[in-house]
């Protein structure tokens, strides 16, 4: 994360398109979103569905370069949101094309910041590298 944000800035909603997977620290970058969110604002979250990826007819591992420092799944993304003090309130799902047509699925998140942040420690799922075919540097987040 970048420097903190001013406090006279609030606001209602923070979007993060398929960028989270890309930052070292996920659970902090999500901790810093928190800085600017008005009292129940909240997050929309878009990421790679690395649990769904292998129901597409890709190579493993396709889409999982060293520029996906965390690959994530429904469950996993919501364990994350929960620890840095989010409450989920909707998930769907999605695949969008990316340029020659190929598509990738997504999750979609809106999470509202919560009042309290739960004690609770995150636990990686490393079962993820499996879902991939076992080619995923990294699987799921470290936290």
């Amino acid at each position: 994360p970048g420097e903190p944000f001013s406090p006279e800035i609030k606001c209602d909603l923070i979007c993060s398109t398929r960028a989270l997977e890309h930052f070292l620290t996920p659970l902090e970058t999500l901790e810093f979103f928190k800085g600017p969110l008005k009292d129940g604002g909240g997050v929309y979250i878009t990421v790679e569905d690395a649990f769904r990826l292998r129901s597409y007819s890709y190579p493993p591992g396709h889409s999982f370069s060293s520029e996906h420092l965390s690959h994530f799944s429904e469950d996993s993304l919501a364990r994350l949101l929960e620890e840095a003090g989010y409450a989920v309130v909707d998930t769907t799902h999605h695949a969008y094309e990316r340029p020659g047509g190929m598509l990738y699925p997504e999750i979609i998140v809106m999470a509202k910041k919560a009042e309290a942040s739960p004690a609770k420690k995150y636990t990686p799922d490393y079962s993820l590298a499996e879902a991939v075919g076992g080619h995923a540097v990294m699987s799921d987040i470290v936290g």
